[in-house]
């Protein structure tokens, strides 16, 4: 009987969150209820050890994942004073040896009152049993580190069953410390939790971080830098936090419910990105901490009065009430506009491709040429609107800048990075350019339709010549340095100020103070330029850090208010300008809305919420009821060049700069190649010819807004205009549209082309017609170009079912083209025109070759007797 209910509890322990197991058991006695859930952590604990064993290897200390396991049953109440207490058994399997023992009393001891201050009372007082659960967890490479248990079945409800930390050496006392601090704040929570990952995850990580490296709050018995190593292995990404922080994050559920009982994949692959999220999401709140130590007490409060209230708006209390002001801010901005750029924070599931890289530098083992060494580790997955993910298998070329913008090549290893089950890394060096200063690398990182840009700080960190790495470094971006300028980083901290020269918008230097990496601190960072004797800030941010060394990208004049522009209702077009915060499209649109995108791998469009992460240079179709107005926060790289991922086939893309963008001023970047010019591309048969904007149909006369379109050709892209753009090359193509120093001239069509043009009522649509002494027979790449994917709407196409724009023909002889009228209106009255942008005659005869004669600026007048409406076309020259 037992074991029939272990194996129906083993599939139960995947419900709920990953560090929140909710087991909803038959009524049975608290025995079996308790080995129970001891199963399903063990279940769990030895799955995510599987998953992350990998990314673990090597590490001095190693990653532990204390998790909450709620027992149904009647919830606990909150009282004014609760307080509690810890019993241990005396004796049996759940007893711990004596000296441990006395190490954990020690550290409740001396923590409670600091577990106090930064969590507040706890939500249900009362004993605590303090179980051993070694013999349970047995493996040490299995990641539980300990669980509270949450049974109000039992006598003691609550329990911290706990493991031995010990090897061959004895008692690793600082690891202990760190977990049982852990467990202890989610005792503190007990069955109240907060309802995310992202925030119970990450608070109780953030606390841990706060708690353990408060002077005085541990036992002196314990070494403090054991402590921090413990914490920097495990828990803490907040000195590389600026490079990390993307939108591959934003999700419900930190390991995937689909992931959690799987084997690990082969081919060295992480299994997944859990880890940085969860060390992300600690680094994220530990800000918070840094400034306002009360934050998580205030914060808890609200959240066990009020839990269905959103949390966000408890958070805007809660920091209010920690500073004792109204409208306080975090890292000098308000808390709305300081949470929605930090993604570990965005619990929305926003299904479709994603994609993250991790980066940091390497600055041990440096020898020869070695410069500027980073890592760079991609996460590539599926997610669907579930929370569950299919990890990725692809191949990224990623693209490297120079500090103006010119391509870098690193080595023929590093020019590829080959995706294996989700995981793929590359480790290049960028050399010298400069005479050893410092200088901006920046990398765009392409798969599927998705595109990261993540920037490095070559020669800025360590190198050969200077291997004792800097502790502060980063990149500027969003400004054009002044020739005859300098510039510096200054940055002031309670404890000093230090200032480093900026070079190739890149910086790197270390502060000598002792206290700048020694704790935690509220940081001021100017970006500084002198020019004729002046000196100014021409930026201003605030960083609150933790211990260790400081990273960080200064996007200067970026952030703003984002217009996507002002829609009538019906089907549009929608494309995106700059970096919105929000990572669901439908948080774009602020009300309820139709939202598809076109996904060139699968042949049909996809539907929100599976649409994926909204990102500077997509577009989207969007349907409303309503007219509406498109505004959103976000950000933008003003001052360089902007990339957009592509796949092979058709795509929907925006320009997402703020200027007018001739295609001609466009590049395209296909695999390792160098970019190529528009023409270039076009030349090789690795894009279309034409790209195409979408025009709204006239109004529907049962609903009386446009429900279809016209698609017609452009030849350059307002800002946010989106456009079908075609991808020819099979590894798809990244677009960069060229920052604001570039611009051609339009190079002149080929060959001669004449324009055929219907209106009618409230609507218009064309076709183009060429010759040139160079066509071919059949579909040709370079001259012909085919129509995207329609939602139909008036629409004039060429070569019967291959529906061309535009169709080329060889010069010097009579040509016939088959044009198609489609979704024209029964009864409705139409103009067919010529528009001949040469000045060479030519003549067009409609049907055969004694009809109705089209020469330029004569119109041709007919009324549709059907919605499709085929004619030849006959051109003599």
């Amino acid at each position: 009987m037992r074991s029939l209910l272990f194996a129906s509890l083993l599939g139960l322990s995947s419900l709920g969150s990953a560090s929140l197991l909710r087991l909803d058991l038959p009524s049975s006695r608290s025995a079996d209820r308790v080995v129970a859930a001891d199963a399903a952590v063990r279940s769990f604990a030895k799955s995510v050890a599987g998953l992350t064993r990998r990314e673990r290897d090597g590490q001095p200390q190693r990653f532990s994942l204390p998790v909450t396991v709620i027992l149904n049953g009647t919830a606990g109440s909150r009282g004014r004073d609760n307080e509690i207490t810890l019993a241990f058994d005396s004796s049996g399997s759940g007893a711990f040896p004596t000296d441990y023992k006395t190490l954990l009393e020690s550290i409740f001891n001396t923590v409670k009152p600091r577990l106090t201050a930064v969590f507040g009372q706890p939500f249900a007082g009362g004993s605590v049993r303090v179980v051993n659960y070694d013999a349970e967890i047995g493996d040490r490479d299995a990641v539980a580190g300990g669980y509270f248990l949450y049974d109000p079945a039992a006598a003691t409800p609550a329990q911290i069953r706990f493991p031995v930390y010990s090897d061959s050496v004895g008692i690793k006392a600082e690891s202990v410390a760190v977990n049982f601090v852990h467990c202890l704040l989610l005792a503190y929570m007990g069955n109240r939790t907060l309802p995310n990952d992202a925030w119970r995850e990450g608070l109780v990580r953030a606390a841990t971080m706060n708690i353990c490296r408060t002077p005085g709050a541990l036992p002196s018995t314990l070494d403090s830098t054991a402590i921090e190593q413990v914490l920097a292995s495990t828990y803490d990404l907040g000195p590389t936090y600026d490079l990390n922080n993307q939108k591959g994050l934003v999700c419900r559920d930190f390991i995937a419910p689909n992931l959690r009982n799987v084997s690990l994949p082969i081919g060295g692959a992480t299994g997944g990105l859990y880890l940085v999220r969860f060390q992300m999401a600690g680094s994220a709140l530990q800000k918070v901490l840094v400034e306002y130590p009360t934050f998580a007490r205030e914060l808890l409060t609200r959240y066990y009065a009020a839990p269905s209230t959103a949390v966000n708006t408890l958070a805007t209390q809660a920091v209010d009430a920690a500073a004792g002001v109204a409208n306080a801010t975090v890292e000098g901005r308000s808390w709305s506009e300081w949470s929605r750029s930090q993604y570990i924070l965005d619990s929305r599931v926003a299904a479709g491709f994603r994609l993250m890289v991790k980066s940091f530098p390497i600055t041990s083992g440096l020898s020869g040429n070695d410069f500027g060494v980073f890592a760079f580790e991609t996460h590539a997955f599926n997610l669907d609107k579930n929370g569950n993910e299919t990890l990725a298998t692809d191949t990224i070329y990623p693209i490297y800048w120079g500090s103006d913008f010119s391509r870098v090549f690193a080595s023929a290893q590093d020019d590829r990075v080959d995706v294996v089950q989700g995981y793929g890394s590359v480790v290049p060096n960028f050399g010298d350019a400069f005479g050893g200063t410092p200088y901006r690398v920046t990398v765009d990182f392409g798969a599927q339709d998705e595109n990261v840009r993540v920037f490095a700080s070559a020669g800025g960190v360590a190198t050969v010549a200077n291997p004792v790495p800097a502790n502060l470094y980063g990149t500027v971006t969003g400004i054009e340095l002044e020739g005859s300028a300098t510039y510096e980083v200054r940055v002031t901290w309670s404890g000093g100020t230090f200032t480093t020269p900026v070079t190739n918008f890149a910086f790197g230097g270390r502060v000598p103070s002792g206290n700048w990496t020694g704790t935690q601190r509220r940081v001021q960072v100017d970006l500084l330029q002198t020019l004729q004797g002046n000196t100014t800030v021409v930026y201003s941010r605030v960083v609150n850090k933790g211990p260790g060394e400081l990273a960080l990208n200064l996007n200067v004049n970026s952030e703003s208010t984002l217009t996507g522009g002002n829609f009538n209702a019906g089907l549009n077009l929608l494309g995106i300008e700059g970096e919105p915060y929000s990572a669901d499209v439908s948080g774009l649109l602020g009300g309820s809305a139709l939202i598809a995108r076109w996904n060139a791998a699968t042949g049909k469009y996809d539907l929100a919420p599976t649409t994926g992460v909204a990102r500077a240079g997509q577009a989207y179709y969007v349907r409303s009821d309503s007219a509406f107005t498109v505004s959103y926060p976000g950000f933008k790289f003003p001052s360089i060049p902007n990339s957009v991922r592509t796949r092979a086939g058709w795509n929907l893309i925006a320009n997402p700069t703020s200027r007018v963008i001739n295609l001609s001023d466009l590049q395209v970047v296909v695999g390792t190649s160098f970019p190529r010019t528009y023409a270039d591309a076009l030349a090789s048969t690795l894009v279309g010819p034409q790209v195409f904007q979408f025009i709204p149909s006239a109004p529907n006369v049962a609903s009386g807004v446009p429900e279809t379109g016209s698609l017609l050709p452009v030849t350059s892209l307002a800002p946010g205009q989106a456009a079908f753009v075609r991808v020819l090359a099979p590894e798809g193509a990244t677009f960069v549209f060229p920052g604001p120093s570039s611009g051609r001239a339009q190079p002149p069509a080929s060959g001669d082309t004449y324009r055929l043009n219907l209106s009618g009522p409230g609507e218009s649509a064309f076709a183009e017609l060429g010759l040139s002494a160079t066509a071919t027979s059949g579909w040709d790449k370079r001259e012909d170009s085919a129509l995207p994917p329609s939602l139909g709407g008036l629409q004039v196409s060429l070569g019967n079912s291959l529906r061309y724009v535009r169709e080329v023909r060889r010069r010097g002889q009579l040509q016939v083209f088959n044009v198609t009228f489609e979704n024209l209106r029964v009864g409705q009255s139409y103009t067919l025109n010529l528009a001949q942008p040469t000045t060479k005659p030519i003549r067009v005869f409609i049907g055969a070759r004694g009809g109705p004669r089209l020469d330029l600026g004569q119109t041709y007048t007919f009324t549709a007797k059907k919605t499709t409406e085929r004619v030849r076309v006959m051109v003599a020259k």
